[in-house]
C-alpha cells in the first residue's frame, strides 16, 4: 500500500492534525538551533569586549609605569 492509498484512507482531521504537529516539531526543532547559535555569538562577542577591555586597561597600566619611571 502506497503513502497516498493509505492518506485517502484517514479522515481530514486525521490529516490535518499530523500537518500541524510535525509544523510544530519543525518550528521547535528551528527555535531549539537559534537559541544556540545566538547564545554561542553572545558568548563569542563577550570574549572580545572582555579581551578589549583588559588590552585597554593593561595599556593604561602600561603608561602609568612608565610616567612613574621617567618623573
Amino acid at each position: 500500500m502506497s503513502v497516498f492509498q493509505r492518506l485517502r484512507s484517514l479522515p481530514i482531521g486525521d490529516i490535518l492534525h499530523r500537518g500541524l504537529l510535525y509544523s510544530l516539531v519543525g518550528i521547535s526543532g528551528w527555535g531549539l538551533y537559534t537559541m544556540g547559535a545566538v547564545h554561542l555569538d553572545i558568548l563569542k562577542r563577550g570574549r572580545g569586549a572582555l579581551a578589549a577591555h583588559e588590552a585597554q586597561n593593561l595599556s593604561e597600566s602600561e603608561v602609568r609605569i612608565i610616567s612613574d619611571y621617567l618623573y
